[in-house]
């Protein structure tokens, strides 16, 4: 185990730059639509490189006993992507990437209220602490009582993606599917959506492409396709092979540096209680992540659950 804990290293540094370039690359282009479309694009042929050298595209017929619910949760992710990336598009790279951990409140609130799992209360006043974090981190100005409202499009992100969570959950248990397979499928129909979107929009006829910085734009674009790949196939590995708690935790990191990039890249600037906000939402994070490995939860690799049986809130894998 501990010669594979490089993988992440390798997680939280893709996933910090990642997200500093998705930044980079929505300004050049100005649309949240074709950018997207042109990182899912290279992704995915970057993942069939992948799947080719490893001989996976035979696991691909797993696709067909589970299309349905398959297609359901892509199409909520692409929701996940939009609706963060017209967040970036629009608000700032630090507070995004905090105030997408809420979706740890939202998994809590979902466990509790859909699944009946069962919360202790001092699990509970942390996520009231991390609620009144995120209000902070929306950097209002209580005078006139004025905020980016586009910061709240994070904190939408974060609801979608917990009840993504718990619907991936449920088709690599009960649906046996394997996990880059989701991932592949899932990459598959972000591209299609949103370069869909961009043609409706209008948005990749009306970008002046011969005024672009491509100086700029081409480092930017292929950097950050290889760094969505790796923060994705990262990712899964890591869950496969590491305590959930472990992942979950140490991926709380990625704010923080990319809070502090910000500042240097975009120069981004925050309130002293948007900081503290910041602060309380990670530290918040963190502790539900110390409590998490304190309880018992069943193996990733347990035989399918029952059709009454719960699915448990802290083995999840997130895409």
């Amino acid at each position: 185990m501990k010669n594979k804990n490089w993988l992440l290293v390798v997680l939280i540094a893709a996933w910090s730059a990642f997200f500093i370039l998705n930044k980079l690359l929505m300004q050049e282009l100005n649309s949240a639509f074709v950018s997207s479309f042109f990182l899912r694009s290279l992704t995915m042929l970057l993942l069939i490189v992948f799947f080719t050298s490893t001989k996976r595209f035979k696991l691909l017929g797993q696709v067909k006993k589970s299309w349905l619910p398959m297609l359901i949760v892509a199409i909520a992710v692409f929701g996940f992507d939009i609706i963060g990336n017209i967040g970036f598009l629009y608000s700032d790279v630090g507070t995004g990437t905090v105030l997408l951990k809420s979706e740890i409140i939202f998994v809590c609130i979902i466990s509790a209220v859909i699944f009946k799992e069962k919360h202790r209360y001092y699990e509970w006043i942390l996520v009231g602490v991390m609620l009144a974090g995120v209000v902070l981190t929306l950097d209002i100005n209580y005078a006139d009582f004025k905020f980016n409202v586009y910061s709240l499009l994070f904190v939408l992100s974060g609801l979608i993606n917990a009840g993504c969570a718990f619907a991936i959950k449920y088709m690599q248990k009960k649906c046996q599917l394997d996990s880059y397979v989701i991932v592949f499928f899932n990459n598959l129909v972000a591209m299609i959506a949103f370069g869909v979107c961009s043609l409706i929009t209008g948005d990749m006829m009306n970008i002046n492409y011969s005024g672009l910085n491509f100086v700029l734009f081409f480092p930017v674009f292929i950097f950050g396709s290889f760094m969505q790949i790796a923060q994705m196939l990262t990712y899964y590995k890591s869950i496969e092979l590491f305590p959930v708690w472990k992942v979950k935790t140490l991926v709380l990191l990625v704010p923080v540096i990319c809070a502090v990039l910000s500042v240097r890249v975009f120069s981004e600037k925050h309130t002293a209680l948007g900081y503290v906000g910041m602060a309380i939402v990670i530290l918040g994070a963190i502790c539900l992540g110390i409590i998490d490995r304190k309880k018992k939860y069943q193996p990733l690799n347990n035989a399918v659950p029952s059709k009454n049986a719960r699915i448990r809130l802290k083995t999840m894998r997130y895409d």
